[in-house]
């Protein structure tokens, strides 16, 4: 009787094993994003590219923060932004913006964060941002940091001008109060 079990597992295994050869080489397998820089090409074809971008590095609270894309991808198939987005020190969120129409071959382009206007002193907010194409393919990190509470000290560059007639999308993200007692999941106000 027991090496009837023994060998009634060793079928099973062997079928379970025969099952996912069999089915592994049917469908390529994705996952998300790994957040390090060996997570470049996960998928088939080229991977998207960043080519360059821009934001502020601070403004005052109340006020609407813009972050600069520009990106590409030579198979024309790019389908979404990876965003995250951080309050240093307290918490993070993570979103997806929909890349549509001829945004999935090139853009240029914004996204746009507000801020709110309860922030009387320093904060600081970090976007990264990452492009993903319907291969799977991941592009580099592009990091963007501002200061929220100081005024703003460069302007938008001219390069950038036609971009501000393509708005890629708006970020939600609620910020958090620690309500100066230094614990880091505070208050939650609104705007």
């Amino acid at each position: 009787m027991k090496a009837f079990q023994i060998r009634g597992l060793a079928a099973l295994v062997l079928f379970t094993g025969a099952a996912f050869l069999l089915l592994s080489g049917c469908a390529p397998v994705t996952m998300m994003p790994a957040q390090g820089p060996e997570s470049q090409a996960m998928g088939i074809g080229h991977a998207p590219r960043f080519e360059d971008g821009f934001a502020v590095s601070s403004l005052w609270g109340g006020q609407t923060w813009r972050i600069f894309l520009r990106g590409s991808d030579p198979d024309g198939d790019m389908s979404h932004l990876w965003v995250v987005i951080t309050q240093l020190g307290l918490h993070s969120e993570t979103q997806l913006v929909t890349l549509r129409g001829p945004d999935q071959a090139r853009f240029s382009g914004f996204l746009t964060l507000d801020t709110p206007s309860w922030i009387r002193t320093s904060d600081f907010v970090r976007v990264e941002v990452r492009i993903r194409d319907r291969a799977g393919n991941l592009s580099d990190k592009a990091t963007f940091e501002a200061q929220v509470g100081f005024a703003t000290r460069e302007g938008l560059p001219s390069q950038w001008a036609d971009a501000t007639r393509n708005h890629l999308g708006t970020l939600f993200f609620q910020f958090r109060d620690d309500g100066g007692d230094g614990r880091p999941f505070g208050r939650m106000h609104g705007f």
